[in-house]
């Protein structure tokens, strides 16, 4: 994981969720799925375009980096609570 600023990393897809939340704080839910990628899965229910959007509470995950049907890289950014539903 790379820190660009405050609110947003690149993120290697394949990351585990529970190491994610650890490291910066966020709380991406459990779920049927160990890692970013995998979390991303479950919330589209399809295979991810490049610069495909997610926005889960004050999470956004932008797709960067796709091989074949594997998300590789994502770029997560966190928000202050704007009133987004989850």
């Amino acid at each position: 994981m790379i820190e660009i600023d405050d609110h947003t990393y690149d993120v290697n897809a394949g990351m585990a969720i529970a190491e994610i939340n650890d490291e910066i704080g966020i709380e991406i839910p459990e779920g049927d799925y160990q890692t970013v990628a995998g979390f991303i899965l479950s919330e589209l229910g399809y295979i991810p375009e490049i610069g495909e959007v997610v926005e889960h509470g004050r999470l956004r995950f932008v797709i960067q980096k796709m091989s074949g049907v594997k998300i590789e890289l994502v770029q997560l950014t966190t928000r202050g609570e704007i009133g987004v539903n989850d």
